[in-house]
């Protein structure tokens, strides 16, 4: 049996294929990589590593040079009783996603707190003197003022007659 704790990471330019197989008798490992049409086992040292204990057997996988998106593996493991296949989920392909936008996203989360701030400190500013005459109830009405109306007017007044 493949266990659930198989994947697949990927950290730069490298990917490490995880297959953790419990069986007994002790199986043997194979990686397949479908897109390349490629099956590497246990015996080949260069690429991968395995490692027994008990009934467990875990074997690592490790692809360099791997900048574009990760192949998919297949890990499969064979004994005297069957085969089990499982496709390897890739753990750290969100992680992929982040390193390539967190730069951008970095830009545009400082931004967005730049403009937070600046809406705060605007908001929050302190009434002028015309503000502070309103708020403590100084003046009379005669401070109204009409936009549109001009700032000075005259009052003229007639003579009365004789």
């Amino acid at each position: 049996m493949i266990l659930l704790e198989s994947h697949c990471a990927a950290a730069r330019d490298t990917v490490q294929c995880l297959c953790v197989v419990k069986s007994n008798p002790e199986p043997s490992v194979a990686f397949e990589l479908p897109s390349r049409n490629v099956t590497v086992n246990e015996t080949e040292r260069e690429f991968v590593y395995s490692e027994r204990s008990g009934l467990l057997l875990t074997s690592i996988l490790t692809l360099r040079g791997q900048a574009q998106a990760p192949p998919r593996v297949i890990c499969t493991a064979r004994n005297l009783y069957g085969t089990k296949s499982l496709e390897l989920p890739f753990q750290g392909a969100h992680r992929l996603m982040w390193a390539k936008i967190g730069p951008v996203g970095a830009v545009v989360a400082f931004a967005i707190l730049i403009a937070i701030v600046c809406y705060i400190t605007q908001t929050r500013r302190k009434p002028g003197w015309a503000g502070r005459a309103a708020l403590r109830g100084w003046g009379d009405s005669s401070d109204f003022r009409i936009s549109g109306a001009p700032e000075k007017y005259e009052v003229r007044t007639r003579a009365p007659c004789l």
